[in-house]
């Protein structure tokens, strides 16, 4: 199943004609190139990339639009701990995301939130609970190739993806569905992208993830893939 959705990326055949410079290949640098064109070809109006109502659901009272335009990603995060009241509203907007969403999984990195331990927590949802897999001596920066702004206080959140359960939704694959998935991971951080924002959090978020590494850290089995990486903290204050 996984494969019928990644068959259209891995064809270096169909560069051609596209204008990507073959260097590409060998980093992957080509593969949105390749779902683009494959699922332009695909989507009918019957088939149209779905809408989610995270991100707009995420604009409540308070919300302050001027801080979202001036908004930039954080670079170095502050010493202070987070609140624990602050954290359990992240978590809550992660339920509702995979409510509505059930084949996207989370986890999390906790160092210096209030009652909670340092290290990686598996977020379950049947029943609701966060389940601990790592103590806190991981780097984080390493699931990310090594980008030091991975480090430091605060909530750091996986973004993935369970190709099994998402083939089940999609069962006619190909690029369209892989697509799907990753415009709905996009629109997942920017929901938790404001969440934080809301609650005062400054953020940083990429798709640059160190996939092996990751998933022999958390133990992940292989029809789960990290797609995006965020990190929600208190900015330093020069």
């Amino acid at each position: 199943m996984i494969d019928d959705c990644l068959a259209p990326i891995k064809d270096d055949s169909k560069l051609d004609g596209l204008g990507i410079p073959a260097a590409w290949a060998k980093y992957g640098w080509h593969r949105p190139y390749l779902v683009m064109n494959q699922a332009t070809e695909e989507i009918s109006p019957e088939r149209a990339l779905r809408n989610h109502r995270e991100t707009a659901s995420c604009i409540v009272s308070g919300f302050d639009v001027d801080r979202l335009l001036s908004r930039r990603s954080a670079t170095r995060w502050d010493d202070l701990s987070l609140s624990k009241a602050v954290f359990e509203r992240i978590l809550r907007r992660l339920y509702a995301i995979h409510d509505e969403s059930p084949y996207v999984f989370f986890a999390l990195h906790t160092r210096g939130v209030d009652g909670w331990a340092d290290g990686w927590w598996i977020v379950d949802t049947s029943p609701r609970h966060l389940r601990r897999v790592t103590d806190g001596s991981t780097r984080v920066s390493e699931f990310i190739q090594g980008q030091s702004w991975g480090d430091g206080n605060g909530v750091a959140i996986l973004i993935g993806v369970d190709w099994e359960y998402h083939a089940a939704l999609y069962p006619e694959g190909g690029a369209s569905a892989y697509l799907q998935a990753l415009v709905d991971a996009g629109r997942f951080g920017q929901a938790l992208v404001l969440e934080g924002l809301s609650n005062g959090l400054a953020s940083r978020m990429t798709p640059a993830v160190s996939e092996t590494i990751i998933k022999n850290a958390l133990g992940l089995p292989e029809e789960r893939d990290p797609i995006h990486f965020l990190r929600l903290g208190l900015e330093f204050q020069r």
